[in-house]
């Protein structure tokens, strides 16, 4: 039985233990085109993530990056991580172009690279293949201490105690958690010669009057809306769209286009 106390991951840094890679990760354009890997859409990451947690568990907190499909030049979570949010995972957002926050996953991919050798790979499948092979390895075989392996070492790892199914996340995706990850966020605006703003994708009606002005919008966690207010605090209007329900973050229906940069 996987342990049901244990916090996993121990702390906000990384640990020296990973899921798994997948070959976007250690592609280069040297071996094959970026047009392999770009297209992934969200609903296949979150499918991936799915077979993850199914496997190991869900995680307590994840670190991503700026990339697609976690925010690459968006002021606004992206409606993937905002899934994840409601899963009950806590977020860390790595800064831009600082892989030094993210030490052992670096390390990690450059070690993947060298093992996996995507130079004499024809495809990403086949890429894919050795990169899994060669994470069993290093998990299982591979020895790091006293002659054991990070699978014997770190059996605590191999499931985060915290059991997840479809099935589960039918019953206990949790909606109110994502709005309060959102009533914590303030964003700036310049409402445009038509008297709007852009919110996620969708143009919100603030007044001709407030034309050329910057605005703040927030997200009311108690009423699930959004509250626009002028420079000095006053308040604008309440806007209902973009709706944040269930149905739209599960199936990843919330569209964001890029805004002027997010205030915290």
């Amino acid at each position: 039985m996987p342990p049901t106390n244990y916090v996993w991951p121990p702390g906000d840094r990384s640990v020296g233990y990973a899921w798994s890679r997948s070959a976007p990760a250690l592609c280069s354009a040297r071996w094959f085109s970026p047009r392999c890997f770009n297209s992934v859409p969200a609903s296949a990451t979150q499918q991936a993530l799915r077979r993850l947690f199914a496997q190991w568990g869900l995680p307590q907190r994840l670190r991503v990056d700026n990339g697609h499909p976690w925010g690459i030049h968006q002021d606004m979570p992206q409606v993937l991580a905002l899934w994840l949010v409601g899963l009950g995972i806590k977020l860390h957002w790595n800064p831009p172009a600082c892989p030094q926050h993210n030490g052992v996953v670096e390390v990690g991919q450059r070690t993947g690279q060298r093992w996996a050798e995507p130079w004499l790979c024809r495809s990403p499948g086949q890429l894919q293949k050795r990169i899994d092979e060669e994470d069993r390895v290093q998990r299982e075989v591979y020895p790091v201490a006293g002659g054991k392996s990070r699978w014997e070492l770190f059996g605590m790892l191999l499931h985060s105690g915290r059991p997840y199914s479809q099935q589960w996340e039918a019953e206990h995706w949790d909606l109110p958690l994502v709005w309060e990850h959102l009533g914590g966020y303030r964003w700036q605006r310049r409402v445009n010669s038509q008297g709007r703003i852009s919110v996620y994708a969708h143009e919100v009606w603030v007044g001709t009057a407030q034309r050329g002005r910057e605005v703040y919008v927030g997200f009311d966690p108690v009423q699930g809306d959004w509250v626009i207010q002028d420079d000095q605090g006053a308040f604008l209007i309440r806007q209902v769209k973009p709706v944040i329900s269930r149905e739209v973050i599960v199936n990843l229906q919330l569209s964001a286009k890029q805004g002027n940069r997010r205030i915290t």
